[in-house]
């Protein structure tokens, strides 16, 4: 039982230094990008990011409570986001990462 109960705290822990890194990095925008929206669509890219990375990736929430992530693309294109069918673009919803 001991060693089921170790195996299981040193996979848990394994999974996690595997997460945080990942969602820490993408913690908060960096760089500038152009933003595009409308009632159902936000889009963000053709960033400007002094060497600080090279993708972007679109994030915002409708207004049904979905949220809602864009592939992640090169910074010279565009990533965008739909919610048409979930109740529209909520307002100042729309975000990005980039990395």
């Amino acid at each position: 039982m001991r060693k089921k109960i170790a195996a299981l705290a040193i996979a848990g822990g394994a999974l996690m230094a595997l997460v945080v890194p990942v969602s820490s990095a993408q913690a908060a925008p960096s760089g500038q990008c152009d933003r595009w929206s409308d009632s159902n669509t936000f889009g963000a890219g053709r960033c400007n990011l002094a060497g600080t990375g090279s993708w972007v990736r679109a994030v915002a929430t409708c207004n049904n409570g979905a949220v809602v992530v864009g592939a992640e693309v090169p910074a010279t294109s565009m990533s965008y986001v739909y919610c048409a069918g979930k109740g529209g673009l909520r307002p100042g919803s729309g975000a990005y990462f980039t990395r």
